[in-house]
């Protein structure tokens, strides 16, 4: 199953379906004197709601991501507290390429993705049921030629439907919250606005909790209600974009608040590239 798609979940009533809590969380390196990467992060993330998680480089805002799922990159441990999910979790990581085997069609992708989906469920669709199924998520995602795309190898699509396709691999996991670690830094800024509108769509449509890292404040605050700052492996500020513009209290959000561009307004575009 390509990582776009992993999903975890938690038992029943251990947390309401959609919610995510990282409580006193540390990320260390694995190494006889551990240093640590995520030192006691707390956050909470409602049902449906959009959380931003913001930083420089290094400040452990993809670690503390992907530490919910258990897909931290070797040589780094959970050494303390704890991160959760309640339901199913999908992930979008930065680059396509590392979601997609250049080697597979797209449809082939689709397919065997909603087909683990059903073997969890139980149900065994025919092949036919299954293209149907990854065609519609790829119309979803606003691909201008879907049966094109369900033929063709990743490296036969630009950058932006490519990372489109990853979006549709974690959706064909029936996902409760979406996990995006910096998905559109490889973008150029006019596909970028395009795939932050179809991310906020599908949130509002589906109802998904969603969890945004970026470098970038002005990316996070088009997309998201609420913002978390780190700095050196901590929360050092939390608000609503406004609330930052207005006081903001850490070096690090004056930095980021100072670096930001203005992004034009989201409007999804269906004829995106």
């Amino acid at each position: 199953m390509s990582a776009a798609t992993r999903a975890g979940s938690q038992p029943a009533g251990s947390l309401p379906t959609g919610a995510v809590a990282i409580s006193g969380l540390v990320v260390e390196t694995d190494e006889r004197d551990p240093r640590a990467l995520v030192d006691g992060v707390d956050l909470a993330v409602a049902p449906g709601e959009a959380l931003g998680i913001v930083g420089a480089s290094g400040s452990g805002k993809s670690l503390t991501l992907r530490a919910v799922l258990g897909l931290l990159p070797g040589g780094t441990r959970v050494s303390a507290g704890s991160a959760e999910v309640g339901g199913r979790a999908g992930m979008v990581f930065q680059d396509p390429q590392t979601a997609l085997d250049p080697l597979t069609r797209v449809g082939t992708h689709l397919v065997e993705a909603l087909r683990a989906r059903d073997a969890e469920q139980r149900i065994r669709a025919g092949r036919g049921a299954l293209r149907a199924r990854a065609l519609a998520l790829l119309d979803r995602v606003h691909l201008p030629d879907p049966e094109r795309a369900f033929r063709a190898y990743p490296h036969e699509l630009s950058g932006g439907q490519r990372q489109r396709v990853v979006i549709a691999l974690a959706l064909a996991g029936d996902p409760d919250a979406l996990l995006c670690d910096e998905p559109t830094t490889a973008l150029d800024v006019t596909v970028q606005r395009r795939v932050l509108a179809e991310l906020d769509e599908l949130r509002r449509e589906r109802g998904l909790t969603l969890l945004f890292v970026s470098h970038d404040l002005a990316v996070v605050a088009a997309l998201c209600e609420r913002i978390a700052v780190m700095d050196r492996g901590r929360v050092v500020e939390t608000g609503t974009i406004e609330q930052l513009q207005r006081d903001p209290r850490h070096p690090a959000t004056r930095a980021l608040l100072a670096a930001a561009p203005r992004l034009p307004r989201l409007e999804p575009d269906g004829d995106a590239p």
